[in-house]
Order: structure tokens, then sequence, then C-alpha cells
């Protein structure tokens, strides 16, 4: 009467993608509900400002009239995002930026040689300083760009090949302007502007505020879902609907029991959900999200490959609660051993009494074929011929 039926792979692969994707759409719900409140606190709002304000006053970005920051992306003549970026770098990073974040070394030399990809004439940097020098700088600066004779410390000028017949009163050629142009602001390549971004969001004071205007809009979020969605998907609703069964075996037909083929308790359910709802919220408040979704991606890929080679097909989470995932609807299995046996029981009782009562039933009666005492057989004394 006992009979287990272990779930088949395809069927456990089904039903944990239901679940998964059923629980990711509620904890989406759950997060854009919590990420709005935090990103409405005091704390979020000045977090906000602080960036707004620091990316504004580097002069790479402006605010529009919505509160957000904006790049410069508008403009047709390099000499306006030279202005910006050669600004960022010799005014802002040398006496604008917080104190502690501040580059005195950041002249108009230093940006001829690092941005512009001018010789170091004057042997300041050391060659692995010049080879760290970012593209289009260091290989395409000096075939723009050139000294204005012996004047170092001015800023660089396009060659004068860049020149209509080479003449700089006669103005830029109209590939020249374009050539330029693309070195300071390309939207489809890297360019000098896109780097002094790139340099801009790299500085401490930009990093730590990022991340703790990201750990409130985007991490604490993350965690308040997963601390409410798991246990409550995978712990809470098989508890209800019993048998450890969630929506996705409840379409697909599985159930759980424990290793030896009884019905699964509380404690195990919780053992089943908990470690992994644990593992999943430190991975992402230590390493972020992008790490935290490989790292439980990673997980899950090593339980569903344990749950196809080890013996029973368990999972990870098997192992540690001690259960089996089954075929609910040809599985029969029972609470305990005593209430097996109890079942076992009446169902021997039931079949016994079934026996008793096929042998007391004369099962010859009315057959006509049959003589019984004191009746002759009709078959065989019926006379046919008249």
């Amino acid at each position: 009467m006992h009979k287990i039926v272990l779930a088949g792979l395809g069927k456990r692969a089904l039903a944990a993608i239901a679940d998964l994707a059923l629980a990711i759409l509620i904890g989406m719900g759950v997060f854009a509900l919590s990420q709005a409140i935090f990103d409405n606190t005091s704390y979020s709002s000045s977090l906000k400002s602080s960036l707004s304000t620091h990316y504004s006053e580097s002069g790479l970005y402006y605010v529009d009239g919505d509160g957000n920051v904006r790049q410069y992306d508008g403009f047709e003549n390099y000499t306006d995002y030279q202005n910006i970026v050669l600004k960022y770098y010799t005014e802002y990073m040398v006496s604008g930026a917080p104190a502690e974040y501040r580059h005195p070394e950041y002249t108009t030399y230093w940006y001829n040689v690092m941005i512009l990809g001018q010789d170091d004439v004057k042997s300041l940097y050391s060659a692995e300083e010049l080879s760290k020098r970012d593209e289009p700088s260091k290989n395409t600066g000096k075939a723009y760009f050139e000294y204005q004779g012996t004047n170092y410390d001015e800023l660089a000028m396009p060659i004068k090949g860049f020149y209509i017949d080479g003449d700089v009163s006669k103005g830029l050629t109209s590939d020249a302007k374009m050539r330029l142009l693309s070195f300071y602001y390309d939207a489809n390549n890297v360019s000098v502007y896109y780097n002094a971004g790139s340099h801009l969001v790299g500085q401490k004071f930009i990093v730590d505020l990022t991340d703790q205007y990201n750990a409130i809009t985007k991490t604490y979020p993350l965690l308040i879902s997963i601390a409410l969605i798991y246990p409550l998907w995978y712990m809470v609703l098989p508890m209800i609907l019993g048998d450890g069964v969630t929506i996705g075996k409840k379409i697909t037909g599985l159930c759980l029991c424990n290793s030896y083929g009884f019905k699964i308790k509380r404690p195990q359910l919780i053992l089943r959900s908990i470690p992994m709802a644990i593992f999943m919220l430190i991975v992402f408040f230590f390493f972020g999200n992008v790490y935290g979704v490989m790292a439980v991606s990673g997980m899950m890929l090593v339980s569903y490959l344990m749950s196809i080679f080890t013996p029973d097909h368990k999972a990870l989470h098997d192992y540690m609660a001690m259960t089996m995932v089954l075929d609910a609807k040809e599985s029969v299995f029972f609470k305990d051993a005593e209430e097996q046996e109890k079942a076992e029981s009446a169902f021997e009782e039931i079949m016994k009494r079934a026996d008793e009562m096929r042998a007391s039933v004369d099962l010859t009666e009315g057959d006509p074929t049959i003589e019984r005492p004191g009746q002759k057989n009709l078959k065989k004394d019926t006379n046919y011929d008249k």
C-alpha cells in the first residue's frame, strides 16, 4: 500500500521555473514599493542632492528641470567640449573638488601630456604613467595636436595640417572639425569627454555617495523583497497547502516527503528554505546586485545538477532538510510509521472480509449446467427429441 514514486526531472525543473517566475513577479512588486518608500526619505534626498551638486560643479554635466543629471551631447564644435574637459581637470579637480581629493598637479602641461598625448618634454612622468594614458589620448592625441613652439605650459593646438592651406588664420577644414569633435566627443566610441566622466565617477567621494544611494534605493529594497517573499513562497505557503507543495508543485503534481517516505514536518520546510534565503541576503548585501545574481545562479545550477546525478535525485536543499520530491499522483505515503501500520492493518482487514464474503457466496447458484442434491441436471435431462 505504501508507495513512493520520485518526481521526474522534467516536472521538477518545470515546477522550479514556475515557482521562481511567480516569486520574482511578486518580489518585483515588493521591491518597487520598498524602493518608492526609501527613495522619498530625507536621507535618500540628501544623497541624491549631494551627487547632483558634485556632478554639476564638475562642469561635465548639468541638471535638467526634473533634477536629473545629464551629459552635454548637442555641441557641434570641438572647442565646446574642450573647454568643459579642460575646466574639469585643471580647475575643478585642482580647487573645486572636496579638499582631500584635489590634484594640484593637474596643470595645463599635465593636460597636454595626459589628455592631448604630447611628449613629456619636462620628464615629469614615468614611462609607466605615460603608458596608462587612455585612448584616444595615448595614440591619437599626438596626431591631432602639437605644442605652440616651446610654450609647453600653454594649451596645445590642432596640428597645422588641420587648417585650410596650413594657415591658422583660414580656420580648420571640415574634415579636421569632424575628427577633432570625434576626439573629444563620440556617442559611439570612447572619447576624451567620456574618459573625463569615467574619471569623475571613479573618484572616491563620488563612489562613496553612489554606494550609499544605491544601498538605499536598490540593495535595501532587494533585501526586503528576499526576506519577505522567499520564506513566504517556499516555507509559509507549503505549510498552508501541505506536503511541501508550492504553486509550481501544485501545477505539476509534485509534493515532498521525508527521507523515510513519510510526510514532512514544519522544521524540515524551515531547513529547506531559510538557509537559501540567508545565503541570498548575505551575498547581495556584501557583494552587490551583479555578483549576488551570479552567486545565486551558480548555487541554483549546482543544486539542479545534484538533483540529476545524486541518489534519489536530491537537490542541495533536500539534503539539508532530509526531503525527497515525489509524484503526488502516483505516491501513497503516511504521516509516520504508526499511521502507516494502522492503515495497512485496516486495509488487510478489509481485504480479509472481502475474501470471506466471496467464499460465502455460492457462485454456482442459478447455473443450470450444475447438478445439485435432489435436482437433476436440466441440460442433461432435457429431451430435445420429440
